[in-house]
């Protein structure tokens, strides 16, 4: 259910120009930890979950994934779980496709 993050999105497919791939911005705040480590980390484990769902995304959206204090102390697989199932209830990626290619 995406617990401990908010998604803001924009959809520009009516949009003109080169750039259709989607863009992503992290926002991890001091109220969600007060040592940098820790936003840190979260931040890093965020924007490897984006980069392996980003092969999924068709359309072109900029978006913005802010997290808040229940993704402390969570493991890569649980915070990716939770970026798929934000992104799936946004209707950003389809429920059906679970492809992941090397990059």
């Amino acid at each position: 259910m995406g617990k401990g993050l908010t998604l803001i999105y924009r959809d520009r497919r009516q949009e003109t120009g080169d750039r259709k791939e989607p863009r992503f911005a992290l926002i991890v705040s001091k109220s969600v930890d007060k040592r940098a480590t820790i936003r840190n980390r979260i931040k890093r484990l965020l924007s490897e979950s984006v980069r392996h769902v980003l092969l999924q995304i068709t359309q072109p959206v900029d978006g913005v994934i802010i997290a808040s204090r229940q993704l402390v102390g969570l493991e890569q697989a649980e915070v990716e779980k939770r970026v798929i199932e934000l992104l799936k209830r946004a209707k950003v990626i389809d429920g059906t496709s679970n492809k992941r290619q090397a990059t």
